[in-house]
């Protein structure tokens, strides 16, 4: 009887191990995985943040185009 309870007793330790060594090996893959998650969501924020100076200096360049043409008909409005 002793050596029954050694016996298991050792195969619940072993059990454990086996566990923990999964849960290492589970934690190791998730951390690949938010190391993955984080570049892609860093390319993406980089992709929209590049979209988005674009698109503002477009708007810039169409206003100050917009604010010359006006200044010339006002210059052109006063000088009659």
């Amino acid at each position: 009887m002793v050596f029954t309870i050694s016996t298991s007793y050792g195969q619940t330790r072993d059990q454990k191990s086996f566990s923990e060594r999964d849960n290492v090996q589970q934690s190791d893959r998730n951390k690949d995985y938010s190391k993955q998650d984080y570049k892609e969501v860093q390319r993406k924020s980089d992709y929209e943040f590049q979209k988005s100076e674009k698109e503002s200096q477009t708007t810039i360049r169409n206003n100050e185009k917009k604010i010359s043409d006006l200044k010339r008909k006002f210059s052109k409005f006063t000088s009659r």
